[in-house]
């Protein structure tokens, strides 16, 4: 391979640094509200006590404050507010997990159906990466669960 293409994929990969980081603070803004929901939900907090959890809210498996979550808060949310949220759930674990092959098997390429990840040739996979927007998708999808959640929330605040 000639340098100047190896300098061209160094240069894609910057770029695809600067959306991953995108992606996982996004991510994990949408852990942190989910953490906050339980500290301020004395409800949340009793229901991971019911599952006899070794951990605190602030500690435990987001599955479980997920599930809780969507249960003790269903009335406030719409059913498209709900599918948010559980659309987000898998590449979120894999991403904030730092599971590399894992959230590459959950970013398919919309058009073609094509894994963007073909284990095993990473200059093609970034290539997908590049073409398939499979990263400004996952962003789109954190920042409307941080919304949803933000809903959440503000039903927490006083006037």
């Amino acid at each position: 391979m000639q340098k100047s293409y190896l300098a061209e994929v160094l240069e894609d990969i910057h770029s695809l640094q600067i959306k991953f980081g995108e992606v996982a603070g996004a991510a994990f803004a949408v852990e942190l509200k989910m953490r906050l929901i339980a500290q301020l939900s004395k409800p949340v907090q009793s229901k991971l006590k019911e599952l006899k959890l070794k951990q605190e809210y602030w500690e435990c498996d987001l599955q479980h404050l997920d599930s809780i979550i969507e249960t003790l808060f269903f009335h406030v949310l719409t059913a498209e507010e709900r599918r948010a949220l559980k659309a987000f759930r898998i590449p979120r674990d894999k991403l904030i997990h730092s599971d590399f092959a894992a959230v590459m098997d959950v970013l398919i390429d919309s058009d073609s159906g094509r894994n963007a990840l073909n284990k095993g040739n990473m200059l093609e996979a970034l290539g997908n990466l590049q073409k398939s927007q499979a990263l400004e998708k996952l962003h789109c999808q954190a920042n409307l669960a941080s919304t949803v959640l933000d809903k959440i929330i503000c039903n927490f605040g006083t006037d």
